[in-house]
């Protein structure tokens, strides 16, 4: 897969504030679903150029002789903000989620949302490090981790109640033991050994939800699908 390249970008003036760079990814064919629905709904908006208003403060300008609180942006509380958006179909694959995904933390676009899942929406809050141990798209599974010994003795974190019904839902199958022993421990590995197991996002979820809420949005609130589009 050809790595996103997010360098073509024209100079900006000095006295305009940079575009906002949006990366939007959908999915490829998964389980029984041969066109994910979630490429089909952001496919359109590759290389969409759309423009909000935001407050003339939060506008950082490109001026190193002066501070941007010394800069008179105008008389108005508002500036045109340019939003730049790209699209990025991710194959359901192990293999390419690893490859993919460092490119996009190695320069990140501001923000990155995802467009996956079904019926109402549902914002994550943490993330594993290991627990991987259903097959990808191909059939495949998660990298086997060689991890110390006091994990191997503690053992894999349970799933959620949302992950078992989520699992059950699209009818995926749990690696078994081998052997009588406990299944291999599964997920990222090499050069994610200074990652901790869990990660928890920095946005506050139960704030947000209850804005969406307001507004008349029907979201939740899930603490993690471990499958390989996280």
């Amino acid at each position: 897969m050809p790595a996103v390249n997010g360098a073509h970008m024209p100079p900006s003036s000095s006295s305009e504030p940079r575009p906002y760079f949006v990366l939007v990814t959908g999915f490829g064919p998964f389980s029984r679903y041969a066109v994910n629905p979630s490429w089909l709904a952001v496919q359109p908006l590759h290389n969409a150029i759309i423009h909000v208003e935001v407050p003339a403060d939060s506008v950082t300008l490109n001026d190193p002789q002066n501070p941007p609180s010394s800069i008179p942006l105008s008389d108005h509380t508002t500036t045109l903000r340019e939003i730049r958006i790209t699209t990025l179909n991710v194959p359901v694959t192990y293999e390419d989620v690893l490859s993919v995904a460092p490119g996009l933390h190695a320069r990140p676009p501001s923000p990155s949302p995802r467009v996956a899942g079904r019926g109402p929406l549902r914002i994550e809050r943490v993330s594993h490090k290991f627990g991987y141990n259903m097959k990808d798209a191909n059939g495949c599974h998660a990298p086997v981790v060689r991890v110390a010994r006091e994990e191997v003795i503690r053992g894999p974190s349970e799933p959620s109640p949302e992950e078992r019904m989520e699992r059950a839902r699209l009818g995926y199958t749990i690696e078994g033991p081998i052997d009588g022993t406990e299944p291999p421990k599964r997920g990222f590995g090499k050069g994610y050994e200074s990652f901790p197991e869990e990660i928890y996002t920095d946005v506050d979820v139960e704030k947000l939800v209850n804005h969406l809420k307001t507004s008349g949005v029907e979201v939740s609130v899930l603490v993690s699908i471990r499958n390989v589009t996280l």
